[in-house]
């Protein structure tokens, strides 16, 4: 990606069709509002680096409010609705920071996105400039004429429900938003707007557990999604909650076998005319360890992990150690190339490393190591661990003579 992502949340409506005196999105579910949930997991994305929200004009006090506890420490603006969200979403694009260059627009009372749905939309987006998440239609459906009489049967096969996150590049979605102005055109969402300048726009599989709050019977499944636990403890608990319903599933169009774990392990000594890389940090004032590559052992046995879970060759079939495009090649640039061609397949679930050394010291480095595997694999950084431990000055390590690090990482296989 170059440049920077930003989300629009709208959130200026009024939901008239839930027939609450209360903004759906400030309608509390288990304890918190649609909107901070909402808030709250769009921000837990990596890839998200701050976001504008869409507010009503009489709610804006009690939209910033929601937004202070719920933001996780990212920056947030606010700005008032228009009477439409078309209008809504022009003036979340004016309010934009300088150097944003992609924008996710997302519907405030959408609050079960994911992470990992977040990374798929946008990673389609970066190479089609447009992306939009979306389920498959099961359901027949029915044309009516005014007398609500059936007028026509369109084939289902043909046709997607489509959802939000929706992602674009900036000046495409501005460029599309001015033409709608510009003809007096309403679209029923962005990626309308964008299809009438001609410009492709790309499908994602979505989730049916990212449904639009719009009436009363959606809070009860919500209110029902929140108390089972599903989005309590991240990847495990999701797997352990549909298990009960009889099929090992995640998510619609990405569906889950049984867990896979694969360990791997790399050792190498240490270099004095190269810098010592570790999970892509560069820690400083140490000599570097020798290696085709850069030598990072942490993301070497990363790779060797996630390529035994997923039953493939080592890390020397993928990546030759002769090979001159390797040559001083960031090992981290590489795990993420590996991690492309694996999760067209397999979706990661955690990653757990061990970094055994005597020199350097390697604790106060792991946060960012952990955050740049996460981004590497799409995980949350909290399905990443990093830890440092000592040999105690025995053998090689002991000696002060290199650096070597174990990891394991489990998958589960997309259908």
């Amino acid at each position: 990606m170059s440049g920077t992502l930003w989300a629009i949340i709208a959130a200026g409506g009024v939901g008239a069709r839930m027939g609450s005196p209360v903004p759906k999105q400030f309608i509390s579910v288990d304890g918190k509002p649609v909107l901070g949930l909402t808030l709250e997991r769009l921000m837990s994305s990596p890839l998200v680096s701050g976001a504008v929200v869409v507010l009503p004009l009489e709610w804006f006090d009690r939209g910033e409010e929601v937004i202070r506890r719920y933001s996780k420490g990212k920056p947030v603006r606010t700005v008032q609705g228009g009477s439409t969200r078309q209008e809504s979403v022009r003036a979340g694009l004016a309010c934009l920071p300088e150097e944003v260059s992609w924008v996710l627009v997302h519907d405030a009372s959408r609050p079960n996105v994911s992470p990992d749905l977040v990374r798929e939309v946008a990673e389609e987006a970066f190479k089609a400039g447009a992306a939009i998440s979306c389920v498959p239609i099961y359901d027949a459906l029915k044309s009516s004429n005014k007398d609500r009489v059936v007028k026509l049967t369109p084939r289902r096969e043909e046709l997607v429900a489509v959802q939000t996150p929706q992602v674009f590049s900036r000046d495409l979605l501005i460029r599309a938003h001015l033409a709608a102005l510009r003809d007096n055109y309403t679209g029923q969402d962005d990626s309308e707007l964008v299809e009438r300048l001609g410009h492709p726009v790309a499908l994602v599989a979505g989730s049916r557990l990212n449904f639009k709050i719009t009436t009363p019977e959606d809070l009860v499944m919500q209110e029902a999604l929140e108390r089972s636990g599903y989005f309590g403890r991240g990847e495990e608990s999701r797997f352990r909650l549909l298990r009960r319903y009889g099929r090992p599933i995640r998510r619609e169009g990405l569906v889950s076998q049984p867990v896979r774990t694969g360990i791997g392990f790399d050792v190498h000594r240490f270099a004095s005319d190269r810098p010592c890389v570790l999970g892509g940090v560069t820690v400083p004032d140490h000599a570097g360890l020798e290696g085709h590559s850069d030598g990072d052992v942490l993301c070497h046995a990363v790779m060797d992990a996630l390529l035994g879970a997923a039953g493939e060759k080592d890390i020397g079939h993928w990546f030759p150690p002769g090979d001159p495009r390797y040559e001083r090649a960031f090992s981290l640039g590489l795990l993420s190339e590996l991690w492309k061609v694996l999760s067209c397949r397999w979706q990661a679930i955690n990653v757990d490393a061990t970094v055994i050394a005597e020199v350097p010291r390697i604790s106060p480095y792991c946060d960012p190591m952990r955050k740049n595997i996460a981004h590497a694999l799409g995980l949350n950084q909290d399905s990443v661990s990093v830890k440092a431990t000592t040999p105690e000055s025995m053998g090689a390590l002991g000696r002060k003579e290199g650096i070597a690090c174990v990891a394991v990482a489990s998958l589960a296989r997309r259908d």
